[in-house]
């Protein structure tokens, strides 16, 4: 591996690819880490599809009204409007990248419809649209010639005066006994490590959801607001093993219904937009009845069964494994973790507090969202605000120049730049200490469910933030180390890791939580 870049992006969704592809399309040299493979991140199970205000029967106004709305008024309006009016940048950008997006006879984009907005506006690629957007940028990324390092843990970043300067971090594909932390320095860094679903019992989000952005970020010194605003996405498939299969807001968009076991429809007259409101009603309304003990369901049979089978061939199939049929069945739907609303703080090029430090995509705050996202903004976010850290990058580049210092290097550099832990060789990591991650794991997952989540009351927060100290407590007191017991693999040794972080996320919710007295958007608190 090189252990010096122009930028080094952390993570490989829509943010971090659309960054290292426009970075590199300028001939810099460009590296992408991942702690898994390429391909396992949220964008790849993005269903339903990406906002872009297209054509006549939509505007810029009215995008960036039901945003707003969505957020409760307290996104950062600027961004809200850069997102919007550099939405059809995006969709260029993208198919210019080798996405296919779905098209009538006259070749023109088609548009769905989606929860809390007022128009049809979203853009699809049947019903694998991150799929299929992950893939293309992939290809394209390799095409250019841009590094990828997958299963590579990044484990802290380097920042001296307040400048950023590169990582330290641990590969797996080192199946040594004896781990080794490694750096490589960067002139830019780029955090786009994506969500934090993890931390709940319940979640849409893939395995690698640890939160470990947000560690980085927070240790670095970099600024992080807005963590009490997660989204709970109101429809994931009923089911006891995380992550939920997602039945996406599509699915509403195209007229189901949400009905009880009597195939009556619950919300019609009870919220805004019924089963088109938005995420964070739904999902409150839905979770209250879930604990007086009734269950609600997705209904289909109203609609054309060939449409629906055309239009979510994924959906179908998905459902069919589990013996349901979209277009009969009963569909049984929980709410689940989603999707974090705020992050780390950034400006409009997604520019830190920390010099030479980025953040981008669900990991950032840039003030998009507000207190709960709009329906499919996520993947646009990604694509506008990776164009525009690509450009400042850039800017930057032309305008200053930029050395990195070796004063830098962290001691006891060896030959290749990599740095040796040498104080903790006879520290042993041990299957019991795995064993003790995986409880301590479930248990917070448990108690951010019941009481950091959906409905939260202030002292059941005040309880979870002792219990979550308690636990990071328990967590740094035990001296694990890096050389491996046989009976453990580098991939236990992350997995204590990343439950660290989550640890460390947890308290920054609760505490957000606990500072907001009142309920607002995703924040439902009695």
């Amino acid at each position: 591996m090189e252990n010096n870049y122009d930028a080094l992006i952390i993570g490989s969704g829509i943010a971090g690819l659309t960054t290292a592809i426009n970075l590199k399309k300028k001939s810099k040299s460009v590296a992408i880490y991942t702690k898994a493979k390429i391909d396992d991140c949220a964008t790849s199970l993005a269903q339903g599809g990406i906002v872009a205000v297209l054509g006549n029967i939509d505007s810029y106004k009215a995008h960036i009204d039901d945003t707003l709305s969505a957020g409760k008024f307290i996104n950062d309006k600027k961004a809200v409007s850069t997102l919007s009016h550099e939405s059809k940048k995006a969709i260029d950008f993208l198919e210019n990248s080798g996405v296919v997006f779905d098209k009538d006879a006259h070749n023109n984009i088609i548009t769905s419809l989606e929860a809390a907005h007022s128009a049809k506006r979203i853009v699809h690629s049947s019903d694998f649209t991150g799929q299929n957007i992950e893939k293309a940028l992939i290809n394209t990324a390799k095409k250019i010639g841009i590094d990828f390092y997958s299963e590579v843990f990044v484990t802290k970043l380097l920042v001296k005066n307040g400048i950023c300067f590169g990582v330290t971090y641990i590969n797996l594909k080192d199946k040594s006994r004896k781990i080794e932390i490694q750096s490589t320095n960067s002139k830019s860094i780029v955090l786009a490590t994506g969500g934090l679903g993890q931390l709940y019992k319940y979640t849409t989000n893939p395995s690698v959801s640890t939160g470990d952005g947000i560690v980085l970020a927070n240790s670095a010194g970099a600024k992080i607001s807005n963590m009490e605003f997660i989204q709970f996405h109101p429809t994931a498939l009923k089911g006891d093993i995380s992550p939920l299969f997602l039945l996406s807001e599509s699915l509403r968009g195209e007229g189901g219904y949400l009905v009880d076991k009597t195939r009556r429809r619950i919300f019609i007259n009870k919220l805004s937009r019924a089963e088109l409101s938005p995420r964070d009603e739904l999902a409150q309304a839905i979770y209250q009845m879930e604990i007086t003990g009734k269950e609600i369901f997705l209904l289909f049979n109203h609609l054309n069964c060939e449409r629906l089978k055309k239009r979510f061939p994924n959906i179908y199939r998905e459902l069919k494994i589990r013996e349901l049929d979209l277009c009969r069945s009963l569909i049984p739907v929980v709410p689940a973790a989603h999707y974090l609303c705020g992050g780390v703080n950034t400006d409009l090029n997604g520019q830190t507090n920390v010099k030479n430090l980025y953040a981008v995509g669900e990991v950032a705050n840039t003030g998009v969202h507000g207190a709960n996202r709009l329906a499919s903004n996520s993947l646009l976010e990604g694509v506008v605000f990776g164009t525009r850290v690509a450009q400042n990058i850039l800017n930057k580049m032309s305008t200053t120049k930029h050395s990195i210092n070796k004063d830098h290097f962290l001691p006891i550099p060896l030959s290749d730049g990599r740095l040796k832990v040498v104080n903790v060789k006879k520290v042993i990591f041990t299957k019991n200490d795995l064993q003790k991650a995986v409880k301590i794991r479930r248990r917070l997952q448990d108690i951010m469910w019941q009481n950091v989540g959906i409905i939260r009351h202030q002292n059941l927060l005040k309880t979870t933030l002792y219990e979550v100290d308690k636990m990071i407590t328990l967590f740094k007191k035990k001296k694990h180390g890096y050389l491996l017991d046989k009976e453990v693999l580098p991939s236990d040794l992350i997995y204590f890791m990343e439950t660290l972080n989550m640890l460390q996320v947890a308290k920054l919710i609760t505490q957000s939580a606990i500072s907001r007295k009142k309920s607002l958007g995703c924040h439902y608190i009695l």
